[in-house]
């Protein structure tokens, strides 16, 4: 009778461990979800800066700006440059 109660425990303890195995399987299955959403919107913003620092590249180059105008858009572009290798970062 002692040996059908320790294996009755041992089947409860089984049953325990499988139960929070599952929850930690769906909570990590969520996080996936939610980090396979963010990877595809960083992606999606990165080559959207990357299209807008190629725009700025070709009409910096094109407009031959000077003086201010010029360190503006410097400035810009270094910070287009600086979200750019952030979100690259992140991925």
């Amino acid at each position: 009778m002692q040996e059908l109660e320790f294996l009755q425990q041992k089947v409860n303890s089984l049953l325990k461990r499988f139960t929070a195995l599952q929850a930690d399987n769906e909570r990590m299955r969520k996080t996936i979800v939610q980090l396979e959403q963010r990877s595809t919107e960083q992606a999606a913003k990165i080559l959207e800066l990357e299209q807008e620092l190629q725009l700025k590249s070709v009409i910096n180059s094109a407009s031959g700006l000077e003086g201010e105008e010029r360190e503006k858009l410097k400035k810009h572009l270094d910070n287009v440059i600086n979200e750019i290798e952030k979100n690259l970062g992140m991925l």
